[in-house]
């Protein structure tokens, strides 16, 4: 069954955030809730899990190479965090 899960991220600069959702899933956003940064992603609830890895970066900090695909940008606080899926 598909259904949107929610999961939360730690807003640390450079954090290597470490998630565990369904095989397969589908990132679809980063924002913000209850002050607290999120993402969203689709999932099949039938499919096994697997460990995948967010991190957040600020506006003008060096970024590793082989950085990943970007997810979203969130603004909060007056801060800036870029996300991307890294390995």
């Amino acid at each position: 069954m598909k259904v949107i899960c929610k999961y939360d991220l730690h807003r640390d600069n450079g954090q290597r955030n470490s998630l565990v959702l369904h095989e397969g899933a589908k990132i679809l956003s980063v924002g913000i809730q209850g002050g607290l940064h999120k993402l969203w992603a689709e999932v099949d609830t039938n499919k096994p899990k697997e460990r995948r890895y967010v991190t957040g970066f600020y506006t003008g900090q060096l970024l590793p190479e082989n950085l990943g695909k970007f997810i979203g940008t969130v603004i909060y606080g007056g801060l800036v965090y870029h996300y991307y899926e890294t390995n």
